[in-house]
């Protein structure tokens, strides 16, 4: 099941709430989304999933739409495409938690994603934090590449790190010497590496059967 995409949306329902009209308090709002998403009290991104959802579970789809600011949309890829479901922690729509069905089955959670930094992993990482927190502790990750991207995988929580300036040298460089048995090691792999790179979004997949 391949889950690296080009995205495509082709439609877009909003969650019409009292947060979306002039004149309410935007901080109430805002913790009013933040708190339906965290509804169980757990901000844990563990290989089941991220918060109260877990991949491979069934998409309640009239649930969201009553609880959440949520946006809709469809992903495609070659010639497969699914559901994506934007549950959004602020009303300005910055930070949120992405729901991806699988593909072969439209009511089913395939891929859990988040780009806020109200979630943490099992070894204590989140979205804000740089290589730097990973690289001098004793984590266990792997660098890896997919679809022209380089992130990280992080092994006790089965997640994937993505960042933002990740990169000391060209994606061609780097993916020559990822390929090159004599260069692929993770100290040389590190040193092409920005240390400061910032972790922009943190993901969960699962292949359901």
């Amino acid at each position: 099941m391949v889950f690296k995409y080009f995205k495509l949306t082709i439609s877009l329902i909003l969650l019409h709430t009292a947060c979306s009209e002039r004149g309410v308090n935007q901080v109430a709002c805002d913790n009013k989304y933040s708190s339906e998403i965290n509804s169980k009290a757990s901000n844990i991104i563990d290989s089941n999933g991220i918060a109260n959802f877990s991949v491979c579970d069934k998409i309640e789809k009239n649930n969201l739409l009553q609880k959440y600011l949520i946006d809709i949309d469809t992903i495609s890829y070659e010639e497969d495409s699914w559901l994506a479901y934007y549950l959004f922690e602020d009303s300005l729509k910055k930070r949120w938690v992405l729901i991806e069905s699988t593909e072969v089955d439209s009511d089913q959670i395939g891929k859990l994603s988040t780009n806020s930094s109200s979630y943490i992993t099992k070894e204590g990482i989140k979205v804000g934090d740089k290589l730097l927190d990973l690289t001098q502790g004793k984590k266990k990750f792997e660098i890896r590449i997919e679809e022209g991207e380089v992130y990280l995988y992080l092994f006790n929580s089965s997640s994937s790190l993505y960042f933002n300036n990740l990169l000391n040298v060209t994606f061609e460089t780097f993916e020559a010497a990822y390929y090159d048995p004599e260069k692929n090691n993770k100290r040389k792999l590190l040193e092409m590496l920005n240390k400061n790179g910032i972790i922009s979004e943190i993901s969960i997949i699962s292949y359901c059967k």
